[in-house]
């Protein structure tokens, strides 16, 4: 569920409808199905760049580091980022203060592409 103003009552009703969905198959001791999932797996093998960085700006008040899933961003070096451990998540973009971490261009090349694949309302697809 992504998307401007979502979640919203739509996708309430949907979620309140899986997890009903959940607690019958929980209780359903007698029948098992194997789990389908589309697409082809594995669905990601970890970020191959662009590494999120921070430019001169960087206040270096850790938020990145703090907030970091895979610990990439090391308090030593702030303005760094460990490119084995990245998942390139962009959490370290989203939780900056000052903004000042991010790809540079690329971002602005990857919002093109995807604004045209984000813009109609896509139904959630959720499996149990």
């Amino acid at each position: 569920m992504y998307g401007a103003g979502r979640p919203d009552d739509e996708d309430a009703k949907v979620l309140a409808s899986f997890g009903l969905d959940i607690i019958n198959k929980v209780n359903d001791t007698q029948s098992f199905v194997p789990l389908a999932l589309p697409g082809n797996r594995p669905y990601k093998q970890g970020c191959s760049g662009p590494y999120p960085t921070a430019n001169d700006g960087c206040a270096e008040c850790g938020a990145c580091a703090s907030e970091c899933p895979t610990g990439a961003i090391s308090f030593d070096n702030l303005k760094a980022v460990n490119q084995e451990l990245c998942i390139g998540c962009m959490r370290c973009v989203s939780v900056c203060p000052t903004q000042t971490r991010g790809i540079g261009e690329r971002l602005n090349q990857l919002t093109a592409h995807l604004k045209p694949l984000c813009s109609e309302r896509k139904e959630s697809e959720l499996f149990i």
